[in-house]
């Protein structure tokens, strides 16, 4: 994406653009200054601890923030929170968005507006272990709502930026080796 500041700065009004492009920008400048001097600070590990409370009921904590999820009613949750699943579209539209004003950023386009929809469709057969059919989802469907004063072209140019640079997209459209380590009572009993 480093091409972006070097090529795609035009001059701008940012109006009243929802990202303040100067500050967004700012600030990836000096990542990549800080990055580009040692790479090793690129490499990270996120954390996230999660705790069944009852039944469906979760709580995870990242970063000291805490997450609820549940299932609703009509599959014995309590409906006090989305489902994993649903946190899962979400996370890609929040990824998504994130991308989009470090892009926006970069190629100085004021952006007025931004929404993202993302729809999944399952057969729920899969996790329920009644047919051979994926658990998972079968297709996730992006849809980009932008409202800008920008041309076509980079508009189109930054979309494809976002998707070529977002992590949960990637996540989601390549295979991530997972381990899962198993324990019982503080023992190792395998991985899988």
């Amino acid at each position: 994406m480093r091409e972006l500041i070097e090529t795609m700065v035009e001059s701008h009004d940012a109006g009243n653009s929802i990202i303040d492009l100067d500050k967004l920008r700012a600030n990836r400048e000096k990542r990549i200054n800080d990055l580009s001097k040692d790479p090793t600070k690129a490499l990270m590990e996120k954390v996230v601890e999660v705790k069944l409370i009852k039944n469906y009921h979760k709580e995870a904590k990242a970063r000291g923030f805490t997450i609820v999820s549940d299932e609703p009613e009509m599959l014995n949750g309590t409906n006090l929170a989305p489902q994993p699943t649903e946190y899962m579209l979400a996370s890609l539209a929040f990824c998504q968005m994130s991308i989009y004003a470090n892009v926006a950023s970069s190629m100085r386009i004021p952006i007025d507006s931004l929404e993202i929809s993302v729809k999944g469709k399952r057969d729920n057969r899969g996790l329920l272990g009644i047919a051979d059919v994926r658990p998972g989802y079968k297709e996730i469907t992006i849809e980009t709502n932008i409202k800008a004063n920008g041309q076509e072209d980079r508009i189109l140019r930054m979309a494809e930026l976002v998707e070529k640079h977002c992590p949960v997209y990637d996540n989601l459209a390549n295979p991530v080796p997972i381990k899962n380590n198993i324990n019982l009572n503080g023992n190792r009993l395998g991985t899988i």
